[in-house]
């Protein structure tokens, strides 16, 4: 148990792996509930590596619940610590990941499809919280691994991986198990703790990455409704356009005698600037930045604090490209309106 560590060493450690790994949205637990219904531990461990973004071959093993560390020499990780409520440790061991030496490097063709040897128990699944949880943590280990993290040794900074991965609600309800025994007439609850956080550094460390994770929600629902609006404000700029487009070839031939100076003068502006050309070029650059950042929004499979910046400086850009569009628009409409005025009157006179 890390229980001595500080309030801001423990946020320090979030946010070096937040820099480094980012955040993920929450692990529903219906991401599992076929896996576990069929008792399918292989599916269940693959399932958690695809959520740790580890594109690896899983090779399971299953080992008796009386299975003890030392009988399986190859397995050389730490393994997921348990405690009693006195931190006094328990023997029984429900998961293990081999961590090859020459493990290849995350983001490299050689870790795709690369064969991971995992030993479970035979009874792994009867708690299914804790069975992810355990699994998600010893997977951390190899993920930290493939990215040549200094911390890849460190239970602390891989305990806090599962939870930065979308794992919190299952660390949350499956770090911990009780249990009651009973001699003669006393019965005594026992708690079992999973993993090397105490419960003070685990709240910290997991209201830290909630704290983060509901600001990059935030500010990415705040960007979809920004492009939404964009997208609106340009379909009816776009709209505008072709009754001004409209307006301005009848005009054009109809050749009203009678004008007013300053419309008149704005006639021959608009005859003078290729309108069309500078607007469908207008049109075009706003349809590239929509898309650019619908294109960013569905890319974010995780939100690191690059990724949050971004989130903010594509929102202000939008802002400003819809009030550009909205400008250009309120110029549209009051142009079409000019022009319809002696549209009619030309009508009229016929």
């Amino acid at each position: 148990m890390f229980e001595k560590l500080s309030r801001g060493e423990v946020f320090e450690a979030v946010d070096m792996l937040i820099d480094t790994m980012g955040v993920k949205e929450t692990v529903p637990f219906s991401a599992f509930k076929g896996y576990l219904k069929k008792k399918d531990k292989k599916g269940c461990i693959e399932k958690i590596a695809i959520l740790l973004d580890l594109p690896v071959c899983i090779n399971i093993s299953v080992a008796s619940k009386d299975y003890r560390q030392e009988n399986a020499k190859k397995f050389t990780s730490s393994s997921m610590a348990q405690t009693d409520e006195k931190h006094h440790g328990k023997e029984s061991i429900i998961a293990q990941v081999m961590i090859p030496q020459y493990l290849p490097m995350w983001g490299t063709p050689g870790l795709y499809g690369y064969e991971i040897e995992v030993l479970v128990s035979e009874n792994c699944m009867e708690r299914p919280d804790t069975f992810v949880t355990i699994m998600a943590h010893e997977l951390s280990h190899i993920l930290l691994a493939a990215i040549r993290s200094p911390y890849k040794d460190s239970e602390f900074h891989t305990d806090l991986v599962p939870i930065l991965f979308g794992f919190g609600e299952f660390v949350r309800r499956g770090r911990k198990i009780s249990y009651v025994t009973t001699s003669g007439n006393e019965s005594t609850t026992h708690t079992i703790t999973y993993g090397y956080l105490s419960d003070e550094i685990f709240g910290q460390a997991y209201t830290r990455i909630k704290e983060f994770l509901g600001n990059a929600r935030h500010k990415k629902r705040r960007l979809e409704k920004m492009t939404a609006r964009a997208e609106h404000i340009l379909n009816e700029t776009v709209r505008q356009t072709v009754i001004l487009e409209d307006c301005f070839a009848k005009i054009s031939t109809s050749q009203p005698r009678k004008m007013k100076t300053e419309h008149a003068r704005r006639l021959v502006e608009l005859h003078g600037q290729d309108f069309e050309g500078e607007l469908n070029a207008c049109f075009a650059g706003a349809k590239r930045k929509l898309e650019d950042t619908t294109t960013f929004i569905q890319g974010l499979g995780r939100y690191t604090k690059q990724a949050v910046e971004e989130l903010d400086v594509k929102t202000k850009l939008l802002d400003g490209l819809s009030k550009e569009l909205e400008s250009k628009t309120e110029t549209i409409v009051k142009d079409s309106r000019i022009m319809k005025k002696y549209i009619k009157k030309q009508v009229l006179a016929h």
